[in-house]
């Protein structure tokens, strides 16, 4: 038993040495939880994109629709005095 270690784990590269002391389960959760502990910057400001651009897409969007349905409006207007059959009815389509 050199430097503390067990005779079984001599002659074995450090990471080895880890994971015969702890077992591959623990040594796999830490590694998994250190990958994603040092990819959470990165996901944030992807997030931060994306959020930004919903946003402005939203924006658009409800514009849009503002717009289409100024448009929209009249010419149904236009549409129901046109299919009215008497005066009651085209003064009805308001």
């Amino acid at each position: 038993m050199a430097n503390g270690s067990p005779s079984w784990l001599e002659g074995l590269p450090s990471w080895a040495k880890v994971t015969g002391v702890l077992g591959f389960p623990v040594v796999m959760a830490s590694w998994l939880l250190y990958l994603v502990t040092v990819s959470m910057p990165a996901m944030a400001q992807t997030h931060a994109v994306l959020s930004a651009e919903i946003s402005s897409l939203h924006d658009r969007l409800r514009a849009h629709e503002d717009l289409t349905a100024s448009r929209m409006v009249p010419l149904l207007d236009k549409i129901c005095r046109r299919l009215g059959k008497n005066d009651f009815e085209r003064e009805s389509c308001q």
